[in-house]
């Protein structure tokens, strides 16, 4: 099976109007690009540090509660900023 990449990944996730969870810095290079062209995103939560399963999850409910979905819109939000 062939494996998806980070575009595709974030293109699926573009489409459906989801954030977008990744530690791949590429992402960080698509972001810009998307912008530069004028393209939005639901938001990219961006995995900066290595993490535990459970320190994921708790990041998730974090973003879940304290960030509404308007303020992810076209954004990058660092793992360490949350939890940091």
């Amino acid at each position: 099976m062939r494996e998806a990449t980070d575009e595709h990944l974030l293109a699926y996730a573009r489409r459906d109007g989801r954030v977008f969870v990744t530690a791949e810095a590429a992402v960080l290079r698509l972001h810009q690009r998307l912008m530069k062209l004028g393209l939005d995103h639901a938001g990219i939560l961006f995995l900066d540090y290595p993490t535990s399963p459970e320190q994921t999850a708790s990041a998730f409910a974090l973003v879940s509660e304290a960030v509404l979905p308007e303020e992810m819109h076209n954004r990058v939000l660092f793992l360490s900023d949350l939890i940091g």
